[in-house]
């Protein structure tokens, strides 16, 4: 449990079974396969990396536990759970996220929430989806390393919901030439 600043350390490892959990801040830290990264305490926090070189490497089966408002999206603030400061970044392991209250049934596509913020090289090894709250019909979650220096937990359409809108679309756009 992290409260305060450990940051001094060289590297803090987590081993499997165990749990790097809390709101404050850290050194260069490994995740190793079985272990939990869960920042906040029993509720939403803001872990820190800081120091020479504040890493963060998640192996593929690390777990990672988020708890986020599906009602407000902001970045950290004590409002929805964030991992910052990072320098190289390793990003694996397994999603699971729990709602702080409510549900994200009145979520809608385009909708994000911060997950990681990092200055440096992103590795990004897949951060695979478990346990995430269910969302309205035709939606999904994604993982969203497209904006530099954030990873977002993103809703977007699914899949096959995309490719038939698309094809409407596409369907109307040859239909008005035709005539």
């Amino acid at each position: 449990m992290v409260h305060g600043n450990s940051s001094t350390s060289i590297l803090t490892t987590v081993s499997s079974g165990a749990t790097l959990a809390g709101s404050g801040t850290v050194g260069a830290t490994l995740i190793q396969g079985g272990a939990t990264l869960s920042p906040g305490v029993t509720g939403v926090g803001t872990l820190t990396l800081a120091g020479i070189t504040p890493t963060l490497g998640l192996n593929n089966t690390s777990i990672l536990n988020f708890d986020f408002d599906p009602t407000n999206q902001a970045v950290g603030s004590g409002i929805n759970d964030l991992v910052t400061g990072i320098s190289a970044f390793t990003l694996d392991g397994i999603l699971n996220v729990t709602a702080t209250s409510g549900d994200f049934l009145g979520a809608t596509t385009g909708d994000a929430w911060r997950l990681f913020d990092y200055t440096g090289v992103l590795s990004d090894n897949t951060l695979a989806l478990g346990s995430l709250p269910g969302l309205g019909a035709g939606l999904s979650w994604s993982v969203d390393t497209s904006i530099a220096n954030q990873v977002n937990l993103t809703v977007v359409p699914e899949p096959n919901v995309a490719a038939l809108l698309g094809g409407f679309g596409m369907l109307a756009v040859l239909r008005r030439r035709r005539h």
